[in-house]
């Protein structure tokens, strides 16, 4: 048996590769609009903290946020995972979790009903909880948002492994006392978590496995 009991995982850049359809999706606003749009590649160092920002940091000023976020929620919400792709090993990864007993839960600064309907899509396998962001509530790294999922006997999870790939992931961890593994397989490089405190860094989600659950690939 594992020693860590639960395992709380980010969903972008760590279980799926999302960026075709956030980056698509934004795009299609900024194309629609008269603004210049990006390589999808750009994206990977503007996600993490939820569409809203995401779509800021594409717009060449603020000024326009307000009112392109309602129609870029819209399109997103149209294809959530038309183009993502689940990560090598991260199925077998969350199946090697299950077989040993060990609970889950993914925790997302995306909209929570676009996450659930991309888990639900993509993540079958997965048998745990989606807690995501939703309207007017505390945003990931405050933890209000996955100790209401848990319920009161937070204890039970205990420990708890959090695998993500940015910063804000590595806050959140902190935030519920959980040691910190890095998907170096996501959107943000070895020196950016190591310069921020991640200690344990992984190339694959087997990698992973291997170090804290004994499993094999």
């Amino acid at each position: 048996m594992s020693f860590y009991k639960h395992v709380v995982f980010d969903l972008d850049g760590t279980l799926v590769d999302s960026l075709p359809d956030i980056g698509g999706s934004i795009n299609t606003i900024l194309e629609r609009e008269g603004h210049p749009s990006h390589p999808i590649a750009d994206y990977a160092s503007w996600v993490g903290w939820g569409l809203k920002r995401t779509l800021e940091l594409a717009l060449p000023s603020p000024e326009f946020l307000e009112s392109l976020y309602p129609a870029l929620l819209e399109e997103y919400m149209r294809r959530p995972y038309r183009d993502s792709q689940v990560y090598s090993g991260v199925i077998e990864l969350l199946c090697s979790l299950q077989n040993l007993g060990v609970t889950t839960t993914i925790w997302t600064a995306k909209n929570e009903s676009i996450a659930q309907a991309v888990v639900s899509a993509l993540l079958p396998q997965f048998s745990g909880t989606v807690v995501g962001q939703r309207e007017g509530q505390p945003a990931k790294p405050s933890p209000e948002l996955v100790f209401e999922a848990w319920g009161a006997d937070r204890s039970a999870q205990k420990p708890i492994l959090m695998v993500g790939d940015t910063v804000t992931d590595l806050k959140s961890a902190q935030a519920i006392e959980a040691e910190f593994a890095g998907a170096l397989w996501g959107y943000r490089s070895r020196k950016e978590l190591e310069s921020a405190g991640s200690q344990n860094n992984f190339t694959t989600p087997m990698h992973l496995c291997r170090q804290y659950f004994g499993g094999t690939q």
